[in-house]
């Protein structure tokens, strides 16, 4: 996805990415974060990478995303909901997280693992730190 999320190019060959998501529960308006993105945004927007062309590994796809995305909401939602960093800080605690990010415009942040069983130990840490936070192992893509 590009610009505000309304362009969307569908990447073909993206393997099953073991993952958690976990949300706090504390508020975080779109519009607010919209507006202290574009209070601090440049004007310039960085180039759309270019997607693997084939199917490739788990371990290779997480390095490509590391390298060559970023997400642009990440500086300004905190500044709306400061329990984001709080959120992704205590991703950062778990064990074998290879990627750690928001998700979206809201409060949703994530860790990608390379398997499910590391997922799932990784969701099971934060909801026995956390047991008020929403907090699900799960797999993304596989399109």
């Amino acid at each position: 996805m590009s610009g505000e999320g309304e362009v969307y190019e569908p990447m073909l060959g993206i393997p099953r990415l073991p993952a958690v998501l976990v949300n706090s529960g504390a508020a975080c308006p779109t519009g607010s974060v919209f507006s202290a993105y574009d209070d601090t945004a440049t004007s310039t927007v960085p180039d759309h990478p270019q997607p693997p062309l084939k199917r490739i590994l788990v371990e290779s796809f997480i390095d490509w995303l590391k390298e060559n995305t970023i997400y642009s909401l990440q500086t300004a939602a905190p500044r709306i909901s400061p329990s984001i960093n709080h959120i992704l800080k205590t991703l950062e605690t778990v064990p074998d997280a290879r990627l750690i990010r928001m998700s979206g415009s809201g409060e949703t942040c994530y860790a990608l693992f390379e398997g499910i069983a590391q997922a799932e130990h990784a969701a099971n840490l934060v909801c026995s730190m956390h047991p008020d936070w929403w907090v699900r192992a799960t797999i993304l893509g596989g399109g």
